[in-house]
Parts: structure tokens; C-alpha cells; sequence
């Protein structure tokens, strides 16, 4: 975005983006994950063509591929935005949803409260630790990997933690005796955090 382009130091994201996918398209691995800012602005068909081609060669090269919203897909006009994403990830449910693989089942849910409705949010809410509790109960379940966008706790300069997700998917996943891991996208950068043995 432009005002990343004044603000911050240019680290060639496009080549950085394309050498990516190009690696994990190699690698073959049994799905693949995106936590959301897959394009800078949703609305854009111009942000969205690299991405198209992109996801084109990982789906024919038999990766599946899941996603959930980042605050940038939501940015601007949020509706066009919203519309366009979901177009090219169909499985992803706006108040979350649940891919199983194997023994390992991953929880994608929304952390853009702002584009949710109240009743949109308790729904949510209510979902997540109900699917936590099944998954427990699941025996064919033996690992959950929960992901949003916003991070619960960072160190970024630039962004700020989400004090919601602390607040809303973080109990509920230290209180699964299956989630082993929560992974967030917001802050663009490599953290690592131990609460309370996760």
C-alpha cells in the first residue's frame, strides 16, 4: 500500500510472496493455510491476479488451500471485499470453521470483530468452545491447531495485540485438553509465546 511504501522500508513482498508459494507448491504439503492479508486491499481485482495464479498452481498441483479474513480483505469496502475472498477460498465460513486432516483438526476463526454483527460475534464465540469441547471428545482427533489473524499478544511496533482474541479464543484454547497450538497473522513477523504450557 502506498502508505506502507512511505512509512515502512520496501522488502520486495511481491518476490517474497511468489518465491513462497512457488516452495510450498515443491514441498507438496497436505494442506495449506493462510491467516488472512492474502491481498493488501480485498477489493481490488489488480491485488487479487498475482494470488489467483498463485492458488491455481497449488490447487492443480493437488494442495488444498484454506484461509480466513485479515483486516486488509475487509479494508476500504468491505462488502466487495468479503465477496471476492470468498470466491476464491469456498469452504471458509465468516463465524468460523473446522478442516480435519488426518488425526490433526484446525480451528479458522474471525478475528475482524468490527465486520461482524453482534449476534454474528456470540455466535461465534459459542461455536468455538462448543467445537473445542467435540474435538475433545473426538477419539479420532488427537491434535487442534487454532488460527485467526490478529494476534493476541505481539511485540510489533506496528500493531497492537488483540485484546478480544485475547479474551475470547484464548481461554477457551488453553482450557482444550487437544490445542496444542494458536497461530495469528496480524503482525507479519516471527513471535513465539508460552501461556501457561501452550
Amino acid at each position: 500500500m502506498l502508505v506502507e511504501t512511505i512509512l515502512l522500508k520496501p522488502y520486495k513482498n511481491r518476490k517474497a510472496t511468489e518465491l513462497l508459494f512457488a516452495d510450498v507448491l515443491m514441498r507438496q504439503p497436505a494442506a495449506f493455510f493462510l491467516l488472512g492479508d492474502v491481498v493488501n486491499l480485498g477489493y481490488s481485482n489488480r491485488q487479487w491476479r498475482p494470488i489467483d495464479r498463485y492458488l491455481q498452481a497449488l490447487r492443480e498441483g493437488k494442495v488444498p488451500v484454506h484461509a480466513i479474513l485479515g483486516n486488509h480483505e475487509v479494508m476500504g469496502r468491505p462488502r466487495e471485499g468479503i465477496r471476492k475472498f470468498q470466491e476464491r477460498f469456498q469452504d471458509h465460513q465468516h463465524t468460523g470453521y473446522t478442516v480435519k486432516y488426518d488425526t490433526v483438526a484446525v480451528v479458522l476463526v474471525n478475528s475482524n470483530f468490527r465486520s461482524l454483527t453482534p449476534e454474528e460475534d456470540k455466535k461465534q464465540v459459542a461455536w468455538f468452545e462448543k467445537t473445542l469441547e467435540e474435538l475433545d471428545a473426538d477419539g479420532e482427533v488427537h491434535a487442534v491447531i487454532i488460527g485467526c489473524h490478529h494476534s493476541p499478544f505481539t511485540n510489533s511496533r506496528i500493531v497492537k495485540p488483540s485484546k478480544e482474541v485475547e479474551l475470547k479464543f484464548v481461554p477457551p484454547f488453553l482450557a482444550s485438553r487437544k490445542a496444542i497450538l494458536f497461530l495469528s497473522g496480524h503482525c507479519h513477523a516471527f513471535e513465539h509465546y508460552k501461556v501457561k504450557g501452550k
